[in-house]
């Protein structure tokens, strides 16, 4: 702080860092997407195996709600979902234990691209990993998706989301516990 002799803390040197990386973000953070200001309310942590973590921040707008998956391999990849009411995924999994081929959803085809075996956790002190199987459809330009989670429960949740480019997010502020 250039002038913090002159308001009394001139020895107290600010902590804020001035280039908040997506995927270093946590619960509490600002960071603005899509023009609006969103709050981390969560941070989940993703084990793909062989060293390789991703994360999931639940963001909170106040009139929206949403997921931000970030990945840092040699790219940043982002994409954002909602839960999404999927009601032919949601009969097909009555009677089957693998993924069709392909779903129409809101007009479009999405083909089953990717099957992955996971562990999520959410990063809070104590929280345990737990066993997830995903399966990721996307649309034909592959700009958009539907991801299908089954927990080890045998319970599936379903979310429809969009890739995203890791410049759509910016001005990451970090707030204290006491400002949420």
């Amino acid at each position: 702080m250039a002038l913090g002799w002159l308001f009394g803390n001139k020895n107290k040197k600010s902590t804020l860092k001035e280039d908040i990386k997506l995927w270093e973000m946590k619960k509490g953070y600002m960071v603005d997407y899509f023009f609006k200001t969103w709050q981390v309310k969560e941070v989940y942590q993703y084990d793909w195996g062989n060293g390789f973590y991703s994360y999931e921040y639940f963001l909170d707008a106040g009139d929206d709600k949403v997921y931000m998956d970030v990945e840092n391999d040699d790219k940043v990849n982002c994409s954002v979902s909602r839960p999404a009411k999927i009601d032919s995924l949601k009969e097909h999994f009555k009677t089957h234990d693998n993924p069709p081929e392909s779903i129409e959803f809101e007009g479009k085809t999405y083909s089953l691209d990717q099957k992955y075996n996971t562990h999520v956790r959410k990063m809070e002190e104590g929280e345990e990993w737990k066993k997830l199987e995903m399966w990721l459809f996307e649309d034909e330009e592959e700009e958009n998706y539907v991801a299908v989670n089954k927990w080890i429960a045998g319970s599936y949740e379903f979310y429809a989301g969009n890739y995203a480019e890791e410049y759509e997010f910016t001005n990451i502020i970090p707030l204290e516990p006491n400002e949420e």
